[in-house]
C-alpha cells in the first residue's frame, strides 16, 4: 500500500510538471475550475472527451461521450481531422503554452465555434481554461 501511495504521488507530481510554468503562475481559481467543468463538458468535452484525452479512430467504444451524441457540426469537425481530436492533457498539449494569457486566448478562440451552454465570453473562457489547467496541474 505504501508503495502504491508513493507511485501515485509521483504520478501526480510528474503530471503537474507537464504543465510547467502555467501551474506555478496560475491566477485562475479552483471555484472557476469547478464551474468550468460544466461548461467544458457541454461543449469542449463532446470532442475532446470528458476525461480530456481526445478521440482516436477505432477507439469509439472506450470514449465518453459516445460519438453518436455529437451533432452534425461537431461530427464535421471530427471527421475533418481524420477522427482525431487531440488531448488537452500532458506534455504534448501544455508544452505549447508558456503563459496563461496565450493559453486562455487559445481556449477562447477554440470555443468560438462551439460555445458551451449559457456562454458568457470572457467569464466562460476563463472558467474552461481554469478547468483544463487544474486538471493538468493535478489539483482537481
Amino acid at each position: 500500500m505504501r508503495k502504491l501511495t508513493g507511485v501515485m504521488a509521483l504520478m501526480v507530481a510528474a503530471h503537474a510538471i507537464h504543465a510547467g510554468d502555467l501551474c506555478r503562475a496560475n491566477t485562475l481559481t479552483r471555484a472557476q475550475a469547478v464551474r468550468g467543468r460544466l461548461e467544458y463538458n457541454s461543449s469542449c468535452g463532446l470532442c475532446h472527451l470528458y476525461n480530456l484525452h481526445g478521440r482516436e479512430p477505432g477507439n469509439a467504444s472506450n470514449e465518453r461521450p459516445d460519438i453518436a451524441l455529437l451533432d452534425a457540426n461537431y461530427l464535421k469537425t471530427v471527421d475533418g481531422n481524420g477522427g482525431v481530436v487531440p488531448p488537452l492533457l500532458g506534455a504534448a498539449f501544455f508544452g505549447k503554452w508558456k503563459d496563461q494569457k496565450a493559453f486562455t486566448d487559445r481556449i477562447s478562440n477554440a470555443i468560438g465555434a462551439f460555445p458551451p451552454k449559457n456562454y458568457v465570453k470572457v467569464e466562460s473562457d476563463a472558467r474552461i481554461a481554469a478547468y483544463i489547467l487544474y486538471k493538468n496541474c493535478g489539483t482537481m
